[in-house]
């Protein structure tokens, strides 16, 4: 299942809307959720992730490739 929140135009709630129903999928119906977050400002990435982390991806300037490369390879 894929689904996704895409509008122009800013403050719509899409932020907001994409976090909660990531929640719900996956905390009450146990569904493995993966969030893509490819707005520039990172608003989703930032709620869903610590501070910590973000800032050192923010830092090393690193592309989503190697975001997802760290993971897969547990580096």
């Amino acid at each position: 299942m894929v689904i996704s929140f895409i509008n122009l135009k800013g403050g719509v709630g899409k932020t907001t809307l994409l976090v909660s129903v990531a929640e719900i999928l996956s905390s009450v119906h146990n569904k493995r959720v993966l969030v893509i977050d490819l707005d520039p400002q990172t608003n989703a990435t930032v709620l869903l992730i610590s501070q910590k982390s973000w800032q050192k991806a923010n830092d090393n300037n690193n592309t989503i490739y190697q975001l997802f490369l760290d993971k897969i390879q547990g580096t």
